[in-house]
C-alpha cells in the first residue's frame, strides 16, 4: 500500500469523504463538485482509494491545475493499495482503509461517480451538529438517459427531468415509499457516521460474502443501529447519478443476496442484533482496542491488508468447467485458504462457490403489510406441478436444457432422472420463494420475462399467492398474442407494471437485464429466478 499524497491540516477536518476506485472510473467529475461547496475547503477531507495499481491521470492533471491556480489540492489523501491483479475487489476492505486513515470526526462513504449541490457538505455537518448519535443517509436521484454520457455536467433540473426513474417532483420515490423502502431507497449511495462509532463496531465486515458487487455501507448502518444509533434519511439534500456503461455492476461477481441485490448477510444483521463484524480488519481492531501503535499510520497500513485472507479472494477464470454462474452471469471460481491448527497457513483444496441457498423469508421481507401473511402452498397446487416437472425433466433429458449450470449427470438412467428431477424441483421452490417475497414486500401484481418453461410453473404457483398476473415480456420478438396462457406485453407497456418483473429465464440473464433497462424498467423491480 502506498500513500501518493496526504495534505497537512492545522486542525482536523470535520468530515472525511471516502471515494473508491478499482480501476473502473473513467470520469472524475466528483472532484469538481467538491471544489464548489459552501463550506471552507479546510473543513472536509477528500480521500481517493485505488484498489489495484492504477494512478489515474485525471487526478494528476487536477493536481497540476490546482498548483497553477494556487488553490487547494483536489484530493487530500490519495492511496494506491497495490493489490495483486488476480485478487477480486472487496469494497469493505477499501472502506476500512479509509476509516483507518481518515482524520475527520465524521466519515462519509459514497459513490465516487455521483455529483451534488454546493450545500451537500454543509448538510452533513449541520445534521451531525444537531444530532451526533445518528447514521445519516442521502438518497440518490438516478437518470437513465444516455445523453449525459460522457459526463457533461448537466443541470440538476435536467437530471430530475426526462429519463429520471425515481423522482416524484419533490423527493425520491424511495423517501416517499412506505411499503418497501428497503429496496426503493439507495442504501449504498451515501452513508455518514461518526468515525469513533465506526471503529467501535469493528469497521466494515470483510466476510467473503461481501466480495464484489453485492455489498455496501448499509451493512455498517444496520450494525450501528444495533449499537443504538438512529438511522436518518436527509429529506432536503440528495446526490445525483447519470447513466454510464457498467453502472449496475454488470459482469461483476456478487455474493448471496435476496433477489433484489441486498446482501443476505447484511440483512441478517437486522434480525440477529450483531454489532461486531463477522470478519474484523486487524487495523480496525487495533484502533478499537487502543493497542500499541494504533496512532501511527505506518503501523496501521501494515495491518490493514491480511496476505492470508486475500488469497481466498482470488478469481480463477481458467477452470470454467467446475465454476458456476452467479446472478450477474459471470463465471468464476474462488480459492479458499484455511489455517492449520499450529498457526501455519496452507493452501486448501479449491472450493467451488455453489448455488446460493434460498434465504429465509424473515431475512428478505421487512415492513410487510400487517394484513399480509406468508402464503401456504397447498397439496392440490403441488399435484398440478407434477406434469410440469415431468415436462421440464424431459426437455433437459432430450438436450433442450433449461438449466445451463448443471451438466447432465453420468450413470444409469434412473440416477440421471433423479438428479434432473431434483434440479428442476429446486428451481420450482426458488420460483415460489420469489413470488412470496414479491407479495410480502407489498406487490399486488407481477409480470414474467422469458419463455414458456417456468412461466407455466409460476402461473400454477400464483394460485396460492394473491398476485395479479399482468402478462409476459418475451425474451425475443414474437407475433404471438399469448405465451403459456398469459398475454404478451408490448415494450411500451412494460414500464407501467406496478409490481415486480420475474425473470423466468435461466439463460441469457445479462441480456434480459439490458433489454429491460432499454425499456426504462428500474433494476430494483427485476427479480431474477437464478
Amino acid at each position: 500500500m502506498e500513500i501518493l499524497y496526504r495534505s497537512e491540516y492545522d486542525r482536523p477536518p470535520e468530515v472525511s469523504f471516502i471515494l473508491l476506485d478499482w480501476g473502473c472510473r473513467e470520469s472524475f467529475h466528483i472532484l469538481d463538485y467538491f471544489a464548489r461547496q459552501t463550506v471552507a475547503r479546510q473543513r472536509y477531507e477528500v480521500m481517493w482509494i485505488e484498489y489495484w495499481d492504477r494512478r489515474a491521470e485525471q487526478i494528476d492533471r487536477a493536481f497540476d491545475e490546482a498548483r497553477r491556480a494556487g488553490g487547494p489540492a483536489p484530493v487530500d489523501t490519495w492511496v494506491v493499495m497495490h493489490m495483486p491483479p488476480e485478487v477480486y475487489y472487496h469494497k469493505h476492505l477499501m472502506y476500512n482503509v479509509g476509516i483507518a486513515l481518515a482524520r475527520g470526526k465524521i466519515v462519509t462513504i459514497m459513490d465516487s461517480d455521483a455529483f451534488f449541490r454546493p450545500t451537500f457538505v454543509e448538510s452533513i455537518i449541520e445534521a451531525f451538529r444537531r444530532d451526533p448519535f445518528q447514521v445519516l443517509h442521502h438518497d440518490e436521484v438516478r437518470n437513465m438517459d444516455r445523453r449525459f454520457y460522457p459526463f457533461n455536467y448537466p443541470a440538476f433540473d435536467e437530471v430530475t427531468g426526462e429519463g429520471c426513474i425515481n423522482w416524484t417532483g419533490t423527493t425520491t420515490t424511495g423517501l416517499a415509499d412506505t411499503s418497501d423502502p428497503l429496496h426503493t431507497r439507495n442504501y449504498g449511495a451515501c452513508m455518514s457516521a461518526r468515525r469513533r462509532d465506526l471503529i467501535a463496531i469493528g469497521g466494515a465486515d470483510e466476510h467473503i460474502d461481501y466480495l464484489g458487487h453485492i455489498c455496501g455501507p448499509y451493512e455498517l448502518t444496520w450494525r450501528l443501529v444495533n449499537f443504538n444509533r438512529r438511522e436518518v434519511w436527509h429529506e432536503g439534500e440528495f446526490i445525483y447519478h447519470v447513466w454510464h456503461p457498467g453502472q449496475a455492476g454488470d459482469e461483476n461477481f456478487g455474493g448471496p443476496h435476496d433477489g433484489r441485490h441486498m446482501s443476505t448477510r447484511a440483512l441478517a444483521v437486522r434480525s440477529s442484533g450483531r454489532v461486531l463484524p463477522a470478519v474484523e480488519n486487524r487495523a480496525i481492531a487495533m484502533l478499537r482496542k487502543r493497542l500499541t501503535g494504533c496512532d501511527e499510520p505506518e503501523t496501521l497500513m501494515a495491518a490493514l491488508i491480511s496476505p492470508e485472507r486475500i488469497q481466498g479472494w482470488v478469481v480463477d477464470k481458467t477452470r470454467l468447467d467446475t465454476a458456476v454462474a452467479d446472478s450477474w452471469g459471470q463465471t468464476i471460481r474462488l480459492h479458499q485458504i484455511r489455517p492449520e491448527r499450529d498457526g501455519q497457513e496452507r493452501a486448501g483444496r479449491a472450493r467451488v462457490r455453489r448455488r446460493q441457498p434460498l434465504p429465509g423469508l424473515d431475512w428478505v421481507v421487512f415492513r410487510r403489510r400487517p394484513e399480509r401473511s406468508e402464503p401456504v402452498l397447498r397439496a392440490a397446487t403441488k399435484l398440478r406441478l407434477v406434469p410440469l416437472l415431468a415436462l421440464l425433466v424431459l426437455r433437459q433429458w432430450l438436450g433442450l436444457r433449461t438449466d445451463p449450470g448443471v451438466k447432465t449427470p453420468r450413470g444409469g438412467p434412473v440416477r440421471r432422472l433423479r438428479r434432473l428431477a431434483l434440479r428442476q424441483r429446486y428451481w420450482m421452490r426458488r420460483c415460489w420463494h420469489r413470488l412470496c417475497v414479491a407479495y410480502l414486500n407489498g406487490a399486488d401484481e407481477v409480470a414474467f420475462y422469458g419463455t414458456d418453461g417456468y412461466i407455466r410453473v409460476a402461473r400454477v404457483l400464483c394460485r396460492d399467492v394473491p398476485l395479479r398476473l399482468c402478462g409476459v415480456v418475451p425474451d425475443r420478438p414474437t407475433k404471438r398474442e399469448r405465451i403459456a396462457g398469459c398475454r404478451v406485453l408490448a415494450e411500451h407497456q412494460v414500464r407501467y407494471v406496478r409490481g415486480y418483473i420475474l425473470l423466468t429465464n435461466l439463460r441469457r440473464v445479462k441480456r434480459a437485464y439490458r433489454r429491460l433497462e432499454e425499456m426504462n424498467v428500474p433494476k430494483e423491480r427485476v427479480m431474477p429466478l437464478r
